[in-house]
């Protein structure tokens, strides 16, 4: 996928497990995914505005930083992070090896190939309107009644309780 990183601009980014398979069904691989991806915002990598984890796939509103302009690594060191904890997961017998997809090759694949979609957010409205749609996903998906009930999401924090798993960055950033 072509990614066109511009400095100082939004992305709204979605990525998904293999085949669309619910792998994050496990809230120990979602409270995991969660400890990663505020790692990367508290490593200065990104600065993050929304998120949102689903059984399938997951989408972020992220900034890049000027430690990390190019939001094609990061991703990168995301997704290996996480497969570490993946690794883990089917260590500790948390995962079954034989509900993981596999490449080709054998080995297991977590992530669909292809990077996701990707855009560039240029307006404080695109901005609103993503942070809307990542946070009303659980709800049009029919998993929660209201965006606050669903514990993996920044929908919490903008209702006021900073207490989940991952901070978002002041609007004032923006």
């Amino acid at each position: 996928m072509r990614r066109y990183d511009a400095p100082g601009c939004h992305r709204f980014l979605t990525f998904s497990c293999r085949h669309r398979q619910p792998l994050f069904e496990s809230p120990w691989l979602r409270d995991r995914f969660a400890v990663q991806l505020e790692a990367l915002r508290t490593d200065g990598s990104i600065q993050l505005t929304a998120w949102v984890l689903m059984p399938n796939h997951v989408h972020l509103l992220l900034r890049p930083t000027d430690l990390a302009p190019r939001i094609g690594p990061t991703l990168q060191k995301l997704k290996r992070r996480f497969r570490e904890d993946v690794d883990l997961a089917l260590d500790l017998g948390i995962l079954d090896r034989s509900q993981l997809p596999r490449h080709r090759s054998g080995g297991i694949a977590f992530w669909q190939p292809g990077g996701g979609f990707d855009a560039n957010i240029l307006t404080t409205f695109g901005i609103l309107i993503r942070t809307n749609y990542i946070h009303e996903n659980p709800v049009r998906r029919g998993l929660v009644a209201r965006p606050t009930d669903w514990p993996w999401s920044s929908a919490r924090w903008y209702a006021g309780d900073r207490s989940g798993p991952v901070g978002i960055d002041e609007i004032a950033t923006w």
